[in-house]
């Protein structure tokens, strides 16, 4: 269940607010004083995972279906995903890792902040807020963990299913994908230090590739499109996108914008989304229903 109206007192009457400042707002909207929203007072931030589902990505700014999400602002919005940074602070900060998402354009990103952290910002910034709770049992969580902090106790947990036939299967969402995923698919390439890279494909090579597959007696598989790419990123316990080696890249997705196709980022690239030219060459996985 989301707040509509990106102007009402569940989106911070459509302010900023620092990160500090956004803790404080859904604590005091929560208490016993205040009685919280439409007679819920289990608000909260949503991860990146779930503030990414509801971006409208074949649309223009503000990204997001404007008759269910009003007042929606082009603009930046806070996410739970907060994580400590394992860095030496230099100040006696404790630098960390805050997740966004900017509803200007859909893309998926983060900030450093605080300790002296190379390449972090100087000052904490100010972003919207869209406000989030559950259904509790009557409706089933199917966005995965994002393996990062920030996660709520609801968020769906499960692995995968080994099936043994070169597949595995997503607990959260029932979505069959490759085993090994890139590396199965396409190979690798040699003369890396660490281990061989998996190899990159083009998105009309990734397209082609995906409907022409047939794995374990199926030939109906395709490119994921985004949702279900980022909802397979950083999936504890799973093999749909391996992290080896240390090589982290980006997935292609089948969701198109402008002729462009959204990617979304895996390993140190974890919670990244946005646009890219069909040209390019990045990772690809195949799914089936």
């Amino acid at each position: 269940m989301w707040i509509k109206d990106g102007n009402g007192l569940g989106c911070n009457n459509g302010t900023t607010t620092s990160w500090d400042e956004t803790v404080s707002f859904i604590d005091n909207l929560n208490s016993t004083t205040t009685g919280g929203i439409a007679g819920y007072s289990d608000w909260r931030l949503p991860n990146f995972k779930e503030l990414a589902s509801i971006i409208g990505y074949s649309k223009n700014s503000p990204i997001i279906n404007e008759n269910y999400f009003t007042n929606t602002k082009s603009a930046k919005y806070w996410t739970s995903n907060k994580i400590s940074l394992d860095v030496q602070a230099y100040t006696g900060d404790n630098p960390y890792r805050i997740y966004s998402i900017d509803f200007n354009d859909g893309y998926i990103n983060y900030y450093d902040w605080g300790g002296g952290y190379a390449g972090s910002e100087p000052e904490p910034p100010c972003y919207y807020v869209r406000l989030v709770r559950d259904l509790g049992t009557t409706s089933a969580n199917i966005l995965s963990s994002t393996g990062l902090q920030g996660d709520s106790s609801t968020i769906c947990n499960s692995g995968c299913i080994d099936n043994n036939d070169e597949t595995i299967t997503d607990n959260c969402t029932n979505l069959m994908w490759i085993k090994g995923g890139d590396r199965a698919l396409i190979g690798t390439e040699s003369n890396y230090p660490l281990s061989s890279k998996p190899k990159t494909i083009s998105w009309k090579g990734a397209f082609n590739l995906c409907n022409n597959l047939t794995i374990a007696g199926y030939n109906d598989w395709r490119v994921p499109n985004i949702i279900e790419i980022i909802n397979a990123s950083n999936k504890i316990g799973s093999d749909i996108l391996p992290w080896e080696g240390g090589y982290s890249s980006y997935y292609w997705s089948s969701t198109l914008f402008n002729n462009e196709a959204w990617v979304t980022g895996n390993g140190y690239y974890i919670g990244e989304a946005y646009i890219l030219s069909k040209s390019s060459s990045r990772y690809i996985q195949c799914v089936r229903e």
